[in-house]
């Protein structure tokens, strides 16, 4: 646990002595505004010594912030969560200097003697025996097991290496999750099988963050989600959550190992691969019955635990860059990244690699509370320039597109679709997390635009009590109301189809409407069919997102 994690649980000011000696500055202060507040709950003031040996308090002093006086010129190559996170930047070699790249391509050529075990099964397992001894959950072995470890010891040792540099910043953080929401800590090694520690991390089916939470696990699991802020990206808030889904999948299965499982594949496929093996509830015993990513996820976890507790012996060094100490700062009114680091001169991709959550470089804050994690001696930069910080006029917060269902029509093209909404092809394909380019009539694509034109025969199609024209062809998310507020009134059709549940289906490989109709009940397959503007024959496609009523 870092000290400054420690002084703010505790609140107790060691904090200042942190300040003091990595800010180079004898002034510290209360926050006396309610728009900022820190952690520490309890005012602190730097202390001065006397000329008869006792001590006094020194009054807050507001000094001008100048590049001289500054260490931010150092912070990109010394700051060690940048530095490392650029592992993952696929276009840093594009955008740096030769110099720089070549820095970074320097851990394509990582040595290290690689020793060679005579006898490698015999001395893998005593490790792992060893090391199960003071751990939660046992760390069996067996040849999948160990295929895992030769990937990461020999194929892997630039990521490996990666990855024990980040465990520096990171692993405290998930050991405090887990700690708080009574999970083994050895979990932890879990982050690097779904991210290999990277924050940004984003599979191809749209899970996201560390800890690679899918959209409606993580809103569950209380995590906001929006255009502005994605706290599956968050690691602390991404940390407690995924310490609490381990929680409750082991509450489940009573096993660990099985818990570790389920939190890949989803409990419900543990379950049917339990009941494929006849009752049996060891992970081994059921493992040909599960799906075949999560047949390798388990030996994953226990390669990746294996080699984080014994990188030395294959010639790894202990890391050597120690992070600066970071302090939060819990922020209440709208502020753009941008601004802090123009005005504490601190380089914006610091800022953002402390802070992955915020998407779009600004802090909502003045719809919610919000944390701002600063390296602990620009804490107190932020503190003494807080008011000019915040009367900057860019931390207007834009505003956030809308996000609709659109049908797409017989003939249309991704490209035709960009180009009506004035977005890029693309974003298209991030928002709905397409591998290609390739779509298919009547399947629904989610678009983020405030450009929504509506035409007659136009395919956006809005509930009736949902969306209302405005004077300006745009569709306005509100529901529609007369001006007496007199109530609507509504025709028999009408209150019978608000008793439809509408529900919307994708498309898998092999499923046909028939099986689709039968997922839901009170649907029918003409009904599926006559929703979608289907051909007679009910034609479907993999991916194709149908519109399912309920009746």
């Amino acid at each position: 646990m870092y000290l400054c994690e420690f002084a703010m649980q505790k609140r107790k000011p060691i904090i200042l002595l942190l300040s003091i000696l990595l800010a180079g500055t004898a002034s510290c202060f209360t926050p006396s505004q309610a728009r900022v507040r820190t952690r520490t709950t309890a005012p602190v003031h730097a202390v001065a010594d006397t000329a008869g040996g006792r001590t006094e308090k020194v009054a807050p002093q507001v000094r001008h912030i100048s590049r001289e006086d500054s260490i931010s010129n150092r912070l990109v190559e010394e700051f060690f969560l940048s530095g490392q996170l650029r592992f993952f930047d696929k276009n840093y070699r594009k955008e740096q200097d030769s110099a720089a790249a070549a820095r970074v391509q320097e851990r394509a050529s990582l040595g290290g003697d690689i020793p060679y075990y005579n006898e490698a099964d015999s001395v893998y397992k005593a490790r792992l025996e060893s090391l199960s001894e003071g751990l939660v959950v046992k760390l069996p072995y067996n040849q999948k097991v160990r295929n895992y470890i030769d990937v990461y010891v020999n194929k892997r040792r630039q990521q490996v290496d990666v990855m024990l540099a980040l465990s520096q910043y990171y692993f405290p953080v998930f050991e405090q999750a887990m700690e708080r929401n009574g999970v083994p800590q050895e979990l932890k090694y879990l982050a690097i099988i779904e991210s290999a520690l990277n924050p940004r991390a984003v599979s191809r089916v749209g899970a996201s963050g560390p800890w690679q939470f899918m959209y409606q696990t993580g809103k569950m699991y209380g995590l906001q989600i929006s255009q502005t802020v994605d706290e599956r990206l968050d690691p602390a808030k991404a940390s407690d959550a995924a310490a609490r889904y381990l929680k409750t999948l082991y509450d489940n299965f009573g096993d660990w190992i099985l818990a570790i499982a389920a939190y890949n594949c989803g409990p419900g496929n543990v379950n049917k691969a339990i009941r494929k093996a006849q009752g049996k509830t060891d992970f081994w015993q059921i493992y040909p019955f599960l799906p075949r990513e999560t047949r390798g996820y388990v030996p994953a976890f226990i390669g990746a635990t294996y080699v984080m507790n014994y990188y030395k012996e294959y010639g790894f060094e202990e890391p050597l860059n120690i992070p600066l100490l970071t302090d939060t700062l819990m922020i209440e009114q709208d502020l753009n990244l941008n601004v802090v680091a123009e005005k504490l001169d601190i380089p914006i991709q610091v800022i953002r690699d402390l802070n992955p959550q915020y998407k779009r470089d600004v802090i909502p804050g003045n719809t919610d509370y919000y944390s701002l994690r600063l390296p602990v001696n620009f804490v107190v930069k932020f503190m003494e320039n807080e008011t000019d910080i915040f009367a900057d006029s860019a931390n207007v917060i834009p505003s956030t597109p809308v996000r609709f269902p659109y049908r797409v029509q017989r003939g249309q093209t991704l490209s035709g679709i960009a180009s009506k909404f004035h977005v890029s092809v693309a974003q298209i394909k991030e928002w709905n997390n397409l591998n290609t380019t390739t779509i298919f009539p009547n399947q629904i694509l989610y678009i983020y635009t405030d450009d929504r034109p509506v035409k007659n025969g136009s395919s956006l199609r809005f509930p009736a009590d949902q969306a209302a024209v405005s004077s300006s062809g745009k569709v306005n998310m509100t529901t529609t109301r007369p001006r007496d507020n007199t109530p609507v009134s509504k025709s028999p059709s009408q209150i019978e189809m608000e008793k439809h549940k509408t529900s919307y289906h994708t498309v898998r490989k092999g499923e046909t409407l028939y099986s689709i109709s039968k997922r839901y009940p009170g649907s029918t397959v003409n009904g599926i069919i006559k929703s979608n503007n289907l051909n007679k024959k009910g034609i479907i496609y993999p991916g194709q997102v149908l519109e399912v009523k309920q009746y």
